[in-house]
């Protein structure tokens, strides 16, 4: 009889010991330590444990958070970046040093711990770009980085969160794009998987391609746009006409040009509409062209005389932006904010001013159209500070709706992630009751 109130009262002390070394693991409540949450893994080629990922509190996300690193250093400056996060929430960024030689690391605590990864281009290639493809692979695309008529770009798949890279078959030959063109930048930062309207449940992929071909009387500057509707197997150049406001001739075949621009930048918009957006080197403006047919023909809205386009009411100086980078508000396809579809972000840098504006919009950079009364393509910038002028940025969401940017500054490639109160001087902020698809 002894024995059996024993063995009863062991197992009641035992019982009660695992719960108090639950309740000391999670005091509060599973997720709700500050700083972190415990999710379970989605079962797509990972741990199926529990693991610690770094998502901010809600009394995190209730004040300004700013978190910055140098992640790259002691490069030849331009280093060119590259920044995007897996569906399984681990992020990946790169940077472009030189011909040849491309960067790469992974931190699956939300930027707070980085590991170098084991990766070296084919010799010659470099200006990294990602795509984050609809099965949850990354697309790594580098580019010929001397310039010449036989440039190319090639691809390298990860299918398990940039621990590991396979180079792809396919690849671009700039003059299966062009046959009259000296030379490419292609793109840098990121690609697009299309996710929205008549996108939706398709194995679409979309990437500007910026080229140089001169004929002495005009800049030479083109933009093709590459388009892959079977994941990446391949890539064509699909544009076969531009117009401006809706105006301009009919083109059996023409890429849009010329223009003395800067490397485009492409967004989806959220009914599916393609956005793009060219810094001019000519006269410092910003343009802004739409497409409804998925990248075939476009109406550049957003011209030289726009209102955004002046600076102190001059016409003839335009807002000097550089380089920049675009990325829908939301994660893995899915919005962060309630009601939420429209927000998106952009960065750039400028010519003649120092550091990078972030720039928030919550009507979709009022599709393209010109800024004029309260339809304004950006609600809400904020300055990242940088001793550099032009310098090249990257920009990306994490899943609890932070933001993580990876921006040049003379020779070293700064990581920063904040959060969206930071951003908007508290006007915004993420809340887990209602926001993103995170719940604690």
């Amino acid at each position: 009889m002894r024995k059996r109130y024993f063995l009863i009262t062991f197992a009641i002390i035992t019982i009660i010991a695992g719960v108090w070394v639950l309740a000391c693991k999670h005091p509060t409540g599973e997720g709700t330590i500050p700083g972190v949450s415990t999710k379970e893994n989605d079962g797509n080629g990972g741990n199926s444990e529990p693991e610690i990922v770094a998502y901010l509190s809600q009394e995190e996300q209730n004040a300004d958070f700013e978190h910055e690193d140098i992640l790259f250093s002691g490069a030849t400056s331009p280093q060119i970046p590259a920044l995007t996060v897996t569906s399984r929430e681990v992020l990946i960024a790169a940077s472009g040093q030189s011909a040849g030689n491309v960067k790469i690391k992974r931190s699956s605590d939300m930027g707070m711990n980085w590991t170098d990864l084991d990766f070296t281009p084919d010799s010659g290639y470099s200006y990294p770009f990602f795509i984050n493809c609809h099965n949850g692979d990354i697309l790594l695309g580098v580019t010929t980085a001397t310039k010449s008529a036989d440039s190319k770009t090639i691809f390298y798949r990860s299918a398990n969160d940039g621990e590991t890279w396979t180079k792809e078959g396919s690849s671009i030959d700039l003059k299966n794009v062009t046959n009259n063109a000296t030379d490419s930048s292609v793109n840098y930062g990121q690609g697009i998987a299309l996710r929205h309207g008549g996108n939706l449940g398709s194995q679409k992929l979309m990437f500007p391609y910026s080229y140089n071909a001169p004929d002495g009387t005009k800049a030479g500057c083109y933009v093709a746009i590459m388009f892959s509707e079977n994941g990446s197997a391949n890539f064509n150049s699909i544009c076969e006409d531009f117009k401006i406001k809706g105006k301009g001739k009919n083109a059996s075949k023409r890429n849009i040009g010329s223009f003395g621009s800067y490397i485009s930048k492409i967004i989806e918009l959220a009914n599916g509409d393609i956005l793009l957006n060219m810094r001019c080197t000519t006269d410092g403006n910003m343009f802004w062209m739409v497409s409804k047919d998925c990248g075939k023909n476009w109406d550049i809205l957003t011209v030289n005389n726009s209102p955004e386009n002046t600076v102190n009411n001059n016409k003839k100086e335009g807002v000097r932006a550089k380089n920049a980078d675009l990325v829908r508000y939301e994660f893995n396809g899915k919005d962060i904010k309630l009601g939420g579809d429209k927000y998106a972000l952009m960065i750039t840098s400028y010519e003649r001013k120092t550091g990078y504006d972030v720039m928030l919009t919550v009507n979709d950079f009022n599709h393209g159209k010109e800024d004029g009364g309260a339809a304004n393509k950006y609600k809400y910038t904020k300055n990242i500070i940088s001793a550099s002028t032009g310098g090249y940025p990257a920009i990306t969401v994490l899943p609890d709706g932070t933001i993580a940017t990876l921006t040049e500054d003379n020779g070293d490639m700064y990581f920063k992630r904040f959060n969206l109160y930071w951003l908007t001087g508290g006007a915004e902020r993420i809340n887990y009751a209602t926001d993103t698809s995170v719940k604690f």
